[in-house]
């Protein structure tokens, strides 16, 4: 399939369907504050309904291990072209709580929830948290002059992506001058491709999801590689990896990536069983329920059969067309891995979904971003992760642990 042109006419508008999908155009440049990435492992997220190809190009997270680098697309490119539109990052002098550090308002504004990210995360935050929660950290607040280059297997993988996207639908470049506006392309994304299974296609792929898994304040987004019903009726969700080697991923990369499926499950799970609140969106992510949309956006809208021109009304529409779909939860969740030079599927991994296990790794992921506890590396048995890590030699975290055990000798020589 080949990228369709911008929408400038009313005979080009007109002739769009809910079987394109939209990505987001000219009007949003490098609206990401610069911190070196935007969370990959390696993995890029997102494609249709995200951002630029600059702004890709300015918050791609670049993640330096070898097992992370193998890693492919999943969910970063959603942190977001247009989240710096709305003053993002609030005012830590604000009259009311300058000088008060003690101010509940500012005490939340220093935690790393909103000094490394918006106030809200991707999927791919917590699956490199689980790879290395300090490594993660010097992505956004690098402890050097220290540059790290995107791999050739990143952009191969990225690739790969997009190759695998376009051969379900075709993209629509649109325009779009706010905040508000990007995300309602994806949600109008998320309307076409939820009708798009009502009405007997297969698959679907670059679906955007998004909530506040088990209530714990901490908003997630995410993109999914792929929904698909299977040939015995199983709904099921597909996340695509690339490796640059043809063999099995560690223990600890399928954990990472387990992890990250699951969470996937948990949130598009929410959406369409109706758990997801409209307040809790708002809360998250402020944005003005009353902002008009732009021009492109409600005219895009009109042609699937969405008559919204506010935000909040696309909202509502969205979060009700998805509880009320026929739309089932997810039954089952797999991932494939397929070697870059030839393409070829060498591995396909069923992952048991564990709604217990999922709850308690997101409560002590989430306790760091929420500053209730310190940042923490890998443990001992895990340090083979520091070889391939550019922030090894000023890594705080190794230094730590290395006079521990320099302690522990000294003390048991004695």
């Amino acid at each position: 399939m080949t990228k369709k042109s911008t929408p400038s006419t009313e005979e080009s508008q007109a002739s769009l369907t809910d079987s394109d999908l939209l990505r987001i155009g000219d009007g949003l440049q490098d609206e990401e504050p610069s911190s070196k990435s935007s969370d990959a492992e390696g993995v890029g997220e997102s494609s249709t309904s995200r951002t630029t190809e600059k702004s890709q190009d300015v918050t791609k997270k670049l993640t330096p291990s070898s097992e992370e680098s193998q890693a492919s697309l999943t969910d970063n490119d959603l942190l977001q072209v247009g989240d710096g539109l709305q003053d993002e990052k609030p005012s830590s002098k604000s009259p009311d709580t300058e000088g008060d550090e003690s101010h509940p308002a500012k005490k939340r504004r220093m935690t790393p929830l909103y000094l490394y990210r918006w106030g809200y995360l991707c999927v791919t935050d917590i699956c490199s948290q689980s790879w290395c929660e300090q490594q993660m950290v010097y992505g956004y607040a690098p402890p050097g002059d220290i540059e790290v280059v995107e791999s050739a297997q990143m952009k191969k993988g990225a690739t790969l992506h997009k190759e695998r996207e376009l051969e379900v639908h075709d993209i629509v470049p649109i325009k779009v001058s706010s905040a508000e506006d990007a995300w309602a392309v994806k949600l109008l994304n998320m309307i076409a491709q939820v009708t798009m299974l009502q009405r007997g296609q297969k698959c679907v792929r670059e679906i955007h999801v998004f909530g506040e898994p088990f209530d714990m304040g901490v908003f997630v987004v995410g993109v999914i590689d792929e929904l698909r019903y299977s040939d015995n009726g199983q709904f099921e969700l597909l996340d695509f990896k690339t490796r640059g080697v043809k063999s099995v991923p560690s223990k600890c990369q399928q954990r990472k990536e387990s992890l990250q499926v699951c969470l996937y499950k948990r949130l598009f799970d929410d959406l369409v069983q109706g758990r997801l609140k409209k307040e809790s969106i708002l809360k998250h992510l402020r944005r003005n329920p009353d902002k008009r949309l732009g021009e492109e956006i409600v005219e895009y809208g009109k042609n699937v059969g969405i008559a919204c021109t506010t935000f909040g009304e696309l909202l509502d529409m969205a979060l009700l067309l998805m509880a009320h779909s026929d739309i089932p939860c997810i039954d089952s969740l797999k991932i494939e891995y397929r070697y870059q030079d030839d393409e070829d599927s060498f591995m396909t991994k069923p992952v048991v979904y564990d709604d217990k296990m999922l709850r308690r790794e997101l409560g002590h992921y989430f306790d760091f971003w929420k500053g209730d506890r310190e940042v923490e590396g890998v443990q001992i048995e895990e340090a083979w992760k520091c070889g391939k890590c550019p922030y090894a030699d000023l890594c705080e975290w190794r230094k730590k642990k290395d006079e521990e055990i320099k302690s522990k000798l000294f003390h048991k020589r004695r």
